[in-house]
C-alpha cells in the first residue's frame, strides 16, 4: 500500500484539478456546485481536496477490502485524517505565505494542493498502520459532519474571510 500513498496523491491532484473547472463547464449547475468550488474562496477551493481524498478512500475500501483484508475501524479513521491533514496544510500553506509573507501566487496555490494531499495520504496511511486504538462508526460520523458542513456552508456562506469570492 505505500506506492498507493505516491500513486493517490497524483490521482486526487488530477481530480482536484479537473474538479475546479467542474461548475464552470456545467453551466453553474447548482448540483455540481455542491461539490466543485463555485467561486474562488479558500473555503470552496478546499472542496478540491475533500472530495477527491473523501471518493478515494472509499473506492479503495469496497474495491480492496478482502485482498487486502483492510480493516475498517483504522481504514476510516486514516480516510479521517487525511482529509483532516490535506485540509489543515492548504490552509496553513495558503495563510503563511498570504498573510504571513505577503506572497500570493497561482504556483504556491496549485503546489500546497499537492503538498496537502501528499501529506493527507502519508498521515492517513501511517494512521492506518500504526493506530490499533479507533473505532470506525466515530470516524464515519465525523467524515458524516464534514461532508454535510461543505454542502451547507456552500449554499449558506457565511461572512468569515475564508468564505470571501
Amino acid at each position: 500500500m505505500r506506492k498507493s500513498i505516491f500513486k493517490s496523491t497524483i490521482i486526487l491532484f488530477i481530480s482536484g484539478f479537473l474538479l475546479h473547472y467542474a461548475y464552470d463547464i456545467s453551466n453553474n449547475n447548482f448540483l455540481v456546485g455542491l461539490f466543485s468550488p463555485i467561486n474562488e474562496s479558500v473555503f470552496e477551493h478546499l472542496k478540491l481536496s475533500f472530495y477527491p481524498t473523501l471518493i478515494w478512500w472509499l473506492i479503495f475500501y469496497i474495491f480492496n477490502q478482502d485482498r487486502y483484508n483492510i480493516n475498517k475501524d483504522r481504514w476510516f479513521t486514516g480516510c479521517l485524517v487525511s482529509i483532516i491533514t490535506s485540509i489543515l496544510t492548504i490552509l496553513a500553506i495558503y495563510y503563511i505565505a498570504k498573510c504571513g509573507l505577503g506572497i500570493n501566487s497561482l504556483i504556491l496555490d496549485i503546489s500546497s494542493l499537492y503538498i496537502g494531499l501528499f501529506a493527507g495520504q502519508y498521515l492517513g496511511y501511517h494512521i492506518y498502520n500504526y493506530y490499533l486504538k479507533s473505532k470506525y462508526i466515530l470516524s464515519i460520523a465525523m467524515i458524516f459532519i464534514f461532508f454535510v458542513s461543505f454542502i451547507v456552508l456552500t449554499i449558506l456562506p457565511q461572512s468569515a474571510p475564508i468564505f470571501i469570492d
